[in-house]
C-alpha cells in the first residue's frame, strides 16, 4: 500500500481517495500521508516496472471497451 500511495502522491494530483474497510486501514493510510516524501524519476520507474505485468492487463479491459462499435463504447449515443 505505501509504494502505491507513494506513486500516486508523487504525480501532479490534487486529490487521492483511498478506500479503507476498518479504523486500522484508516490509520495505515494517514501514517502513510504523513510520512509521505515524493519518490524520484528513478523510484517511479522501478515502481512502474515491477507492476507491469498487472497493469498491462488491467488496460486490456479498458482498450477493450472503448474499441467496440455500437451505442454501448460511445457514450453520446
Amino acid at each position: 500500500m505505501r509504494e502505491a500511495t507513494n506513486y500516486v502522491l508523487s504525480l501532479p494530483v490534487s486529490t487521492v481517495i483511498v478506500g479503507c474497510d476498518n479504523l486500522a486501514q484508516l490509520e495505515e493510510n494517514v501514517k502513510i500521508a504523513r510520512e509521505f516524501t515524493p519518490l524520484s524519476q528513478a523510484q517511479m520507474a522501478a515502481l512502474a516496472e515491477k507492476v507491469a505485468p498487472v497493469s498491462k492487463q488491467a488496460l486490456f479491459f479498458a482498450y477493450e471497451s472503448r474499441t467496440k462499435e455500437g451505442p454501448s463504447a460511445n457514450s453520446d449515443e
